[in-house]
């Protein structure tokens, strides 16, 4: 059985960035969220480097959610940034017209006439 190499994830961040904010509270969650599913999936526990990091979550959640629940201005950053965000991610997201003109072109390029 072939050694399983770790993920080294390295992330550069700005204490004053909205977008670095965002991304972390998101990245770690998401990070939580894969061990547990792998756990689960696998059915043995999953090394990480911080066994609390699911632990964690809530707590993150909480403070988070108090924070920006007694402030307006900050409410209405989140959400423009957000708004933001989710406009960048459907931009990215091919059309089905765009998927199938590029599964055809795929088709055209690997078409062995032999």
């Amino acid at each position: 059985m072939a050694e399983v190499q770790p993920i080294v994830v390295e992330i550069w961040s700005d204490v004053v960035c909205p977008w670095c904010y965002i991304g972390k509270h998101r990245f770690e969650r998401a990070l939580a969220a894969l061990t547990t599913h792998l756990a689960h999936v696998l059915g043995v526990p999953v090394p990480a480097e911080d066994p609390e990091l699911a632990a964690e979550i809530p707590r993150w959640q909480a403070l988070h959610d108090e924070v920006v629940e007694g402030d307006a201005q900050l409410q209405f950053y989140l959400r423009l940034l957000e708004q933001d965000y989710d406009r960048r991610a459907e931009e990215a997201i091919p059309s089905a017209d765009d998927l199938g003109a590029q599964f055809e072109q795929f088709l055209r390029d690997h078409r062995n006439d032999d």
